[in-house]
């Protein structure tokens, strides 16, 4: 036999006890008498493996007429889809041994052929045939077959009429559900003497399943012995049953005994309770279309077409909702809908989309649904989007309004962000209007969670339109500025900002000035200094003037300078009569906070880079500032500097420190000048002047000036220091090294290597101290550094460093430097510490050095 697949229709098989000639092999004895053509290979072994009669041995045995015997249907989808039904024949057609029977089975690879039917219904169709064809070759089945007496109607009348029917259905259809899970699944026993009862069961349970589905339910009605059964459903007459009709727990399956009414327990499934009582009680076949369409609706989702995907619940809402016109109830069928026609599959949402949103907009939704649908409208592009959003703004003004707690209200609308744009023929102006009208008769605490619902949604309401309400609302807000919960209101999240702003500035300005000013002041500086900052004042509002003080009572550093800067601009532009605008920016700004020496001595400085006056209570305030001070620090250094001659006191430690201070300033200026006109060692004797202290402070500075020094003079200076502010400014220079000589090129980098150098060395006529720890960081500079960085510090000196310098070099390299520097004999490398001896002016070097010392005054070794 050709293979040949039918692609439309069933293609007929016949098996029964055949005489010589009449069947298929020929021969006498069992097989198949007859076969349309093109069958594929499989369909015999498959037919003869799962699909033959199945008479029981005891009542062969018995000797029980035919007719006793019950017809068969069985049913197998792998693959290749089997439907089949056999009868007892009773004795064989070669013989007089009980045992013939004959089976007509229907075979397709083609789904669709069973058209809308389900394989139990096939039970008793017209289309089977009751014994042997005259010939071997049977005609293909090309139309849909037509069921027999169980029809879908005929099926669901019979399921609603049983008692409990509705229970045991959802029952069923769950075991049958349960076979795709291994964990759950176990095998389905239906237990009956009549097997158009079980077909009928089968029939209704497979209904509800998508055809898919149904068809991949394999099922065999009757099975002899269960043992041996190779479907996942079977049907046993009570007579065979045996223990396979228990239907207590421990059976280990799901045995429903149709005849007592009676079945095991099984877990229900979500689909079995949300399809069965709409089987049971709408229209049967747009149940069944809705069962079909949810599944279509898994199919479209991604891998859903490579594999098995369960319908949603949402699936389902929306396929009743389509195919049964169903109406949406509750607030959960609601959400669910809503969020599938977001996130549905582009295929599934050109079906259902239309139907499913106006069963959602029919049912009056709340707000959270409504958002969904708005954000579904709004990412397709619907044309129903501006009236989604239009009953949105209409159900998020309602929950403001209804709202017990108001900032609760106000944090969950702000939270959820702000719509995308309107589009532009959408005319805002009646949304608008709601609001404002919302707003005119709004408890206070429930403004601001419109405000947040204008903004979300793009409005811009008038404060025209509703003052009283505005006003009402700014007093209840200053009225709990110490609420923790209403300190959370943020009016820049309101498209009203500045309007508001203004409301709560009109109120606070008519406390400041009456007997509210004590609260209004707390008020402001708890809480609203910084929603009314802003970079224009006027200096004299009362109100201007406490946001002000309290702004640098709690700004950070950084931003207290920038007050400082544009309040003084602020005062000096004002140009108002009597106060002087030194003395009004002082006051303003430092009404609640008096300033700390840093942020003084930057009052002064714009004043003085801005060549601006200082009033004569703005210097005597500096002095207040630096009265206490007890440490140095450049802050009350400068002050110092500029309070002489004001008329100002200074604190004794301070006065002696400006003097001195003022010496290091008279050092720097010569050594930055190219035409110094004091000598290296009275430079060196105003800098042993100075304080440790005071030196911490202007060691960098200092640094910079010996950097642009010559390096003659640079040498000289630091010779003729005293050793600890040598040592202090050479730390200072060795601050200037970088972590690589050879990372970039930086000529006061070089400079700074080449003057400790200079230092640490001896070079003729020098003084030398000990200085081992700035000595061995040098050598782990140069030691690794390229020999074009070494000739680059070589260079920053003028006319070159001295041959020492490569001398040294050469003992690194070497590693010979170590046993150098422990030599007892040899001036070690370092500023050394000088003896008593050493100290006195120009003492040569000792003998013992000198001895050592080579023809061009290296070292040796």
């Amino acid at each position: 036999m050709r293979e040949q697949a039918n692609e439309t229709g069933f293609g007929s098989l016949y098996y029964t006890d055949c005489v010589p000639g009449q069947g298929l092999q020929g021969g006498a004895g069992f097989q198949f008498q007859a076969a349309s053509p093109g069958l594929p290979p499989e369909a015999m072994p498959i037919v003869q493996r799962t699909a033959l009669y199945e008479p029981p041995a005891s009542w062969m045995q018995g000797r029980r007429p035919p007719s006793d015997y019950p017809l068969s249907l069985a049913h197998t989808g792998d693959g290749l889809f089997v439907t089949a039904t056999g009868r007892y024949l009773g004795q064989e057609a070669n013989g007089t041994r009980e045992g013939n029977q004959f089976t007509h089975a229907l075979v397709t690879k083609d789904v669709a052929a069973y058209g809308l039917l389900r394989p139990a219904q096939l039970w008793a169709a017209p289309c089977w045939a009751t014994g042997p064809a005259p010939g071997t070759e049977l005609e293909v089945l090309r139309e849909y077959p037509a069921p027999g007496p169980l029809d879908i109607e005929t099926v669901r009348e019979r399921v609603r009429d049983t008692t409990g029917g509705q229970e045991r259905l959802i029952a069923l259809l769950s075991a049958i559900q349960h076979l795709e899970d291994p964990e759950r699944r176990r095998g389905v026993v239906l237990v009956s003497a009549d097997p158009e009862r079980a077909a009928c069961w089968i029939a209704a349970a497979t209904l509800l399943l998508p055809q898919p589905r149904a068809l991949r339910a394999g099922f065999k009605i009757f099975v002899a012995d269960a043992q041996y059964g190779q479907h996942d459903i079977v049907a046993l007459h009570p007579e065979w049953a045996g223990r396979w009709a228990d239907t207590g727990p421990g059976s280990g399956l799901a045995v429903f005994d149709l005849d007592r009414g009676r079945h095991s327990e099984v877990e229900p499934t979500e689909a079995a309770r949300f399809w069965v009582p709409r089987f049971l009680a709408a229209d049967v076949f747009d149940v069944v279309d809705a069962v079909e369409l949810a599944s279509q609706f898994a199919r479209a989702r991604p891998g859903g077409a490579e594999q098995v995907v369960e319908p949603t619940a949402a699936d389902r809402s929306v396929a009743v909702i389509v195919a049964v016109g169903e109406r949406l109830r509750t607030p959960g069928q609601l959400e669910r809908v809503a969020h599938w026609l977001l996130t549905a599959p582009e295929q599934a949402i050109g079906i259902a989309r239309d139907a499913a949103l106006e069963a959602v907009l029919a049912a009056s939704p709340p707000a959270p649904v409504l958002r969904t649908l708005a954000d579904a409208a709004g990412s397709g592009g619907w044309s129903a989007a501006a009236s989604i959003r239009d009953g949105l703004l209409t159900a998020e003004i309602g929950e403001a309004l209804d709202a017990a707690d108001g900032v609760a209200a106000t944090r969950a609308s702000r939270e959820l962000g702000s719509l995308p744009p309107r589009s532009d023929g959408d005319d805002p102006e009646p949304a608008r209007s709601r609001v404002e009208a919302a707003l005119r008769t709004a408890r206070p605490d429930h403004v601001p969670a419109l405000l947040t619902v204008a903004h979300r949604h793009g409005l811009h309401p008038s404060p025209a339109r509703f003052p009283e309400a505005a006003d009402r609302f700014a007093s209840w807000w200053v009225d709990h500025t110490g609420s923790t919960a209403v300190a959370e209101l943020d009016p820049r999240t309101w498209q009203v900002a500045p309007e508001v702003l203004d409301w709560i500035r009109d109120v606070l300005q008519h406390r400041i000035r009456g007997a509210q000013r004590a609260g209004a002041v707390r008020a402001v500086r708890a809480y609203w200094w910084e929603l009314l900052l802003t970079e224009q004042w006027d200096l004299g509002d009362p109100l201007d003037a406490v946001v002000i003080g309290a702004a640098y009572e709690h700004l950070p550093p950084p931003e207290r300078r920038t007050l400082i800067r544009n309040v003084q601009f602020a005062a000096f532009a004002a140009r108002s009569e009597g106060v002087p605008p030194a003395t009004r920016a002082w006051h303003t700004l430092f009404t609640f906070c008096a300033p700390d020496v840093l942020n003084a001595r930057y009052f002064l400085v714009e004043l003085v880079a801005q060549d601006l006056p200082v009033s004569p209570e703005v210097w005597n305030r500096l002095g207040d500032v630096v009265a206490d001070e007890r440490t140095l620090n450049e802050g009350n250094l400068y002050l110092a500097a500029h309070l002489l001659g004001k008329g100002v006191a200074l604190p004794p430690m301070l006065a002696d420190a400006q003097a001195s201070d003022a010496a290091i300033h008279r050092v720097d200026r010569e050594l930055r000048s190219t035409k110094p006109r004091t000598t290296a060692d009275v430079l060196a004797t105003d800098l042993n002047g100075a304080s440790r202290e005071l030196l911490d402070i202007r060691a960098d500075r200092l640094a910079n000036a010996l950097l642009e020094a010559p390096h003659d003079t640079a040498v000289a200076v630091l010779q003729a220091c005293s050793p600890p502010v040598a040592t202090r400014l050479l730390h200072a220079l060795a601050a200037r090294w970088p972590r690589d000589l050879d990372r970039g090129v930086d000529p006061v980098a070089d400079r700074a290597v080449a003057l400790v150098f200079l230092m640490l060395d001896p070079v003729p006529g020098g003084r030398q101290v000990r200085f081992t720890e700035l000595a061995e960081r040098l050598e782990a500079l140069v030691r690794p550094a390229s020999e074009q960085a070494r000739r680059r510090v070589n260079q920053s000196y003028r006319g070159g460093l001295p041959p020492a310098w490569w001398d040294w070099i050469a003992h690194i390299e070497s590693g010979r430097l170590t046993k150098w520097l422990k030599s007892e004999d040899r001036p070690r490398l370092g500023l050394r510490q000088r003896s008593k001896a050493d100290q006195e002016e120009d003492r040569p070097p000792s003998k013992k050095a000198a001895e050592s010392a080579g023809p061009s005054g290296k070292r040796g070794e």
